[in-house]
């Protein structure tokens, strides 16, 4: 038996337990629920080391062998050699674009923790942030001055009829928040906190921007780093890419080829 019609019956038999075990009280759903997560370590455990069985070492009779002993043919018409020089191909590329980046020749300009340019205009928009939350939490924690607003206390959405005694209610506590932020009418108060809800919006963009361009920076610095380091260790890396593809496609036999994508090797059918 190959192992993929293993594998399917055993995906068959499990989803016949899981319908099984859902008719079960809750504790012992519980235990069970238990005893599926072990045993689900141990069937990837396996997975993994058939992985490794299957591609002990990267050469072209090792992938050419997969098919014959595991029923499995997405490494099927690969040359290797091709794909090794592909990828060699794509690294040294991709290297030389990040490093003539000028976001990636500045990195130290912009990140130094101390004055980098970013670091600094992050700090900055971080500091006016908090500036103007603290402005906001002044009108915030004034007793019944959100209930105000939000029911929009002299404006054309106020529905309180003067007809209630919340109406009043209302009129005496608008006065008294006006007063108290030294205005002239509950208008002004109203316009004020709109101002920093918007001033608010405005740097919290500022903000955003500013950290999307430090991650973005710290993302080049990283891919520089692991491409250069699968670059020096090219076959090994592919080894584990190739593992780890075989180790997949016993997990989710519809899975795309690890080797498509950059490579330009196309999926093989099995």
């Amino acid at each position: 038996m190959y192992v993929s019609q293993f594998l399917s019956l055993a995906r068959q038999r499990r989803t016949e337990l899981q319908q099984a075990l859902a008719a079960l009280p809750t504790e012992l759903m519980g235990r069970h629920e238990a005893r599926g997560k072990a045993l689900e370590q141990l069937r990837e455990q396996t997975l993994d080391a058939l992985a490794e069985v299957n591609l002990p070492t990267l050469d072209q009779a090792t992938l050419d062998a997969v098919e014959r002993f595991t029923g499995y043919g997405r490494f099927r018409g690969l040359n290797l050699a091709a794909h090794l020089a592909a990828e060699q191909e794509r690294l040294t590329q991709r290297i030389a674009a990040i490093t003539a980046d000028e976001r990636f020749i500045r990195r130290e300009e912009l990140l130094d923790p101390t004055a980098g340019v970013l670091t600094l205009r992050a700090k900055q928009a971080r500091d006016e942030l908090t500036l103007i939350e603290s402005g906001l939490q002044r009108y915030e924690r004034e007793p019944g001055f959100l209930d105000l607003y939000r029911r929009g206390y002299r404006t054309p959405s106020y529905r309180q009829s003067a007809l209630t005694l919340q109406y009043y209610k209302d009129w005496k506590r608008g006065d008294e928040i006006t007063e108290k932020f030294g205005c002239k009418a509950f208008s002004e108060v109203r316009a004020a906190y709109e101002n920093l809800l918007r001033g608010k919006a405005v740097c919290q963009q500022t903000l955003n921007s500013i950290e999307k361009n430090i991650r973005q920076v710290r993302e080049l610095i990283t891919e520089l780093n692991t491409a250069q380091q699968r670059l020096s260790h090219l076959p090994q890396a592919v080894l584990g890419t190739s593992a780890g593809c075989c180790g997949s496609i016993w997990r989710w036999p519809t899975g795309s080829n690890c080797f498509s994508g950059p490579a330009g090797i196309a999926s093989a059918s099995r």
